[in-house]
């Protein structure tokens, strides 16, 4: 008995076109099945940073421009996130709280050696960073907390830059940064925070954006948050 007599029994049972449907969807090997429901999208992997200030009615000037360059620094890493498959997150508040609840890697601030201090322990307590941006004291340098970095410069580093200045010469006539650097890309950044804020990049503003940006491509270098 060739095939078409054994199938036709089942042909007269469902009907010549409903039988031939069913041979042909069998004979495809369900290419005509549903798909299968596509995954789904991949989640970013964002990374949090905590931000230490002292409320905003009680902020020094140099402390109100150390915000402006932390902002600008998320705002531009946020922009090319994208790219990379992750999203950075600012939060501000107290450390202890950011460390418990905030799921935070890293904080920003420093504002005084005490400060400094207080701030690299409780992060080293809890497996986080800490960035110092406002704090110009020389011993952190020496005694920090192993995930301490200090983006703001010492005074020991600002009397050896002007070592070869005037005689008499005081540390603060050195500074990490000013409004009318140009070179390295540097009138670029300072055309970007003029443009932001209305007013010229100074060196707490510049620490407080290198910071962000230290923290943010070690994360995609690690390509860990």
């Amino acid at each position: 008995m060739n095939a078409a007599a054994r199938l036709e029994p089942d042909a007269a049972r469902l009907g010549r076109r409903a039988f031939l449907r069913t041979l042909a969807l069998a004979a495809g090997g369900g290419l005509l099945a549903p798909a299968s429901p596509r995954s789904a999208p991949r989640r970013a992997e964002i990374l949090r940073a905590g931000l230490v200030v002292p409320p905003a009615g009680s902020r020094s000037p140099a402390v109100e421009s150390a915000v402006r360059g932390v902002t600008l620094g998320v705002e531009e890493a946020a922009r090319t996130g994208g790219l990379f498959g992750r999203e950075i997150e600012l939060r501000t508040g107290d450390a202890a709280e950011l460390l418990a609840g905030g799921g935070v890697a890293a904080l920003l601030g420093g504002w005084d050696e005490a400060g400094c201090r207080e701030l690299g322990a409780l992060a080293d307590g809890a497996g986080a960073l800490f960035l110092n941006v406002g704090c110009a004291a020389a011993a952190l340098a020496a005694e920090s907390a192993p995930g301490t970095s200090h983006v703001e410069a010492s005074g020991a580093m600002r009397r050896s830059a002007l070592a070869g200045g005037a005689a008499g010469a005081e540390a603060a006539g050195a500074v990490i940064w000013h409004p009318s650097l140009e070179r390295f890309g540097a009138a670029q950044l300072n055309e970007r925070f003029r443009a932001r804020f209305g007013a010229g990049m100074d060196g707490p503003a510049w620490a407080g954006w290198m910071a962000v940006k230290a923290l943010w491509e070690a994360s995609l270098r690690a390509r860990t948050t």
